[in-house]
């Protein structure tokens, strides 16, 4: 079996409450209930772990081969941000039910068009 995710944009740089367009492929799948595709962030670092989900989208009985686009909407919040103690990433999720594989691609949410970076100094800046 196999399960490819693709993003059009690129790189996959996006503002709050943007369109994230994508495909999701799959191949020699036999015997799955679902595939399903979710836009999703989850934090990872010190503490408990934190997941939310945003959009999602379920191909129901795939066929063996197949290809589905989708587009999903990024929510006004939380952003894509990187501190000393954790970090919240976002994700586009392609699972195969009940299998359980799975494909990534990660993303940045950000209305500054990058990552945030939280308690840790700005980049040096350079002067000519």
């Amino acid at each position: 079996m196999g399960l490819t995710l693709k993003l059009v944009h690129d790189p996959p740089v996006f503002l709050p409450g943007a369109e994230v367009v994508g495909t999701v492929e799959w191949t020699g799948v036999t015997g799955q209930k679902q595939i399903a595709v979710r836009l999703l962030w989850f934090t990872t670092g010190k503490g408990t772990r934190d997941v939310g989900k945003a959009d999602r989208l379920v191909v129901d009985r795939p066929a063996r081969d197949g290809e589905r686009a989708f587009v999903l909407r990024l929510p006004a919040a939380p952003y894509s941000f990187s501190g000393k103690l954790i970090t919240l990433t976002w994700v586009v999720e392609a699972s195969l039910l009940p299998s359980g594989e799975t494909a990534r691609a990660e993303l940045i949410m950000s209305p500054t068009g990058a990552e945030l970076l939280v308690g840790r100094p700005p980049p040096a800046s350079r002067e000519a």
